[in-house]
C-alpha cells in the first residue's frame, strides 16, 4: 500500500454520537449498528462501544461476519443481511440468534460508522 492514510476512532466520541442521535430520535425501538466489512475497516472490536452508546442490534453482511461479531458480545441480536444457506443454518441457530419475524421497519434506525459526524472520528 502506497497511501499512509488512516482513521483513528475515538470510542468515547462514538458512544456520545450514538447517545445524541438516540436522544434526537427517541421513538425507535431498534438502534442498529451496521458493522459489516469489519466495521467498514475500522475494526469489529468497536462492537462493545456501540452497545455502550445505546445500539441494541447489529447488522452484518454474512454468516462469517456474524460469527466474528459474536466473539465480542454474546448477547446482542445480530441481523445477517445476506441469505444464509440451509447447510449452515445450525451454525446460525447455535451461535448467533433467532431473527424476530415481527420487526416493523418504522421502529428501526440504522447506524453506520460512515454516517457518524466526521469531526468526531479523528
Amino acid at each position: 500500500m502506497y497511501r499512509k492514510t488512516y482513521a483513528i476512532i475515538d470510542e468515547d466520541k462514538l458512544k456520545n454520537n450514538i447517545k445524541e442521535i438516540k436522544a434526537k430520535y427517541d421513538n425507535y425501538k431498534y438502534y442498529i449498528g451496521v458493522v459489516k466489512n469489519n466495521a467498514y475497516n475500522h475494526g469489529i472490536k468497536i462492537i462493545n462501544s456501540l452497545i455502550e452508546g445505546g445500539i441494541n442490534y447489529l447488522a452484518v453482511s454474512s454468516l462469517e461476519e456474524a460469527l466474528d461479531a459474536r466473539k465480542y458480545n454474546s448477547k446482542i441480536p445480530i441481523l445477517c443481511l445476506e441469505v444464509i444457506d440451509l447447510d449452515y443454518i445450525y451454525d446460525c441457530i447455535n451461535n448467533i440468534n433467532k431473527i424476530p419475524s415481527n420487526i416493523n421497519k418504522k421502529y428501526i434506525l440504522f447506524f453506520g460508522l460512515i454516517s457518524i459526524r466526521q469531526q468526531h472520528l479523528i
